[in-house]
């Protein structure tokens, strides 16, 4: 399937991915050969041998009675001839078609009982009673984390406080554990040890979607949906006010320069896979989609997971801009190991190996001359490099 999945054509093109999936379809078809070497004549004869019985003898035998009654012993009508022969047919058409249904119910039992086992799972995460009031605090106690069959925690020991009104950024290097901590934030994952406290409760105690909804969140890998942009920026069918509201948040990500271009505008749906006049979006745009749905809603805490991953240095200014217009007075938490985005927190924790290393804001980390400094430094001598290279052009 991936010779016509739009997701694999670059890779496919550009380099020798696809003999080594043929190699792979080749060796698959010569095992199945090898098979039907092994097994094609026995399942022949049995073919042979259970149609003999199942049609074959019982139709021949039937004719031949009823024929012999008809001839000899003249106690059959033509007519009744002629409905003996009818009914045999029908009777074996029928019996054909019912060992048919039992053949394909025994192949949809496998696909059903994978659908089973999805419906009978019981899902770890369990909603408790209480609503998320207004936010207060949001405090990791010690909080250790492992994954499912992993050797290693990806946090260990992890504890920090974030108040209301404050803007939080973390950092650190890829697989420093991140995403991870974003994950036990939402209660995607419950900690392995210690404890995520909302307004001084344990996260566990509150119902889930009173809780999650106390979050508006952008991810790094955003989804956009084969749905109306304004759809997309709303998550559900839009009113005109909706359509209004939507329309603005889009401005504020800097997307709607793009929108308000495409045939239907807002109401343009998004990718061709439902519609051949569908919009098909830049990798920047649909992050600008994405980021508008933080601006369309009302929320109390603000998480933004690489939300600028996908944006030119331009874009990204603009869009902190709008960010900070925003957010102002509201709680934000930046992550992220591009560190452009923690010189406006209030305070920065650095997270490497799954710990936290450092703490504080960025002129104090800055002065301290450890991990951030470092990280700060190289990305900043990093840019000076492109703009100078830029400039001699």
């Amino acid at each position: 399937r991936t010779g016509f999945l739009r997701h694999y054509a670059k890779a496919l093109r550009t380099t020798n991915i696809f003999s080594v999936l043929m190699s792979r379809f080749e060796g698959a078809i010569e095992a199945n050969i090898v098979i039907l070497k092994k097994y094609g004549v026995g399942l022949f004869v049995y073919s042979m041998i259970s149609s003999l019985f199942e049609e074959f003898i019982p139709v021949i035998g039937t004719y031949a009675y009823a024929g012999y009654e008809f001839v000899n012993k003249g106690n059959m009508s033509v007519s009744g001839f002629s409905v003996v022969l009818s009914s045999v047919s029908s009777v074996r058409d029928v019996t054909l078609e019912i060992t048919q249904c039992f053949d394909e119910m025994n192949q949809m039992a496998l696909y059903f009982q994978n659908l089973k086992d999805f419906f009978d799972y019981e899902p770890r995460i369990v909603s408790g009673d209480k609503k998320a009031g207004k936010f207060e605090s949001l405090e990791f106690k010690n909080v250790s984390f492992r994954y499912p069959s992993a050797q290693k925690n990806s946090l260990s020991n992890v504890s920090f406080r974030l108040n209301k009104g404050e803007t939080l950024a973390v950092v650190g290097i890829n697989g420093a554990g991140k995403s991870t901590l974003l994950k036990l934030m939402l209660r995607f994952y419950d900690a392995t040890e210690g404890e995520v406290l909302y307004n001084g409760v344990n996260v566990r105690e509150y119902d889930l979607a009173t809780y999650r909804n106390a979050f508006a969140t952008v991810f790094q890998d955003y989804k956009n949906f084969a749905l109306s942009v304004y759809e997309n920026v709303m998550c559900k069918p839009c009113t005109d006010d909706e359509k209004r509201l939507a329309a603005q948040a889009l401005k504020d990500s800097g997307a709607w320069r793009k929108i308000s271009t495409l045939s239907n505008g807002g109401d343009t749906v998004l990718t061709k896979e439902f519609d051949e006049n569908g919009a098909g979006l830049s990798g920047g745009e649909n992050q600008k989609v994405s980021t508008a749905r933080l601006f369309a809603r009302d929320f109390e805490v603000a998480v933004l997971d690489e939300p600028s991953s996908a944006l030119d240095p331009v874009a990204e200014s603009e869009m902190y801009d709008s960010l900070a217009r925003v957010t102002e007075g509201k709680t934000v938490i930046y992550i992220s190991h591009r560190l452009s985005s923690a010189t406006l927190a209030d305070r920065i924790i650095v997270l490497d190996g799954g710990r936290i290393i450092e703490s504080g804001t960025h002129g104090e980390l800055m002065a301290l001359g450890g991990k951030y400094s470092e990280m700060f430094s190289l990305q900043a001598s990093n840019y000076s490099s492109e703009e100078a290279e830029n400039y001699e052009n």
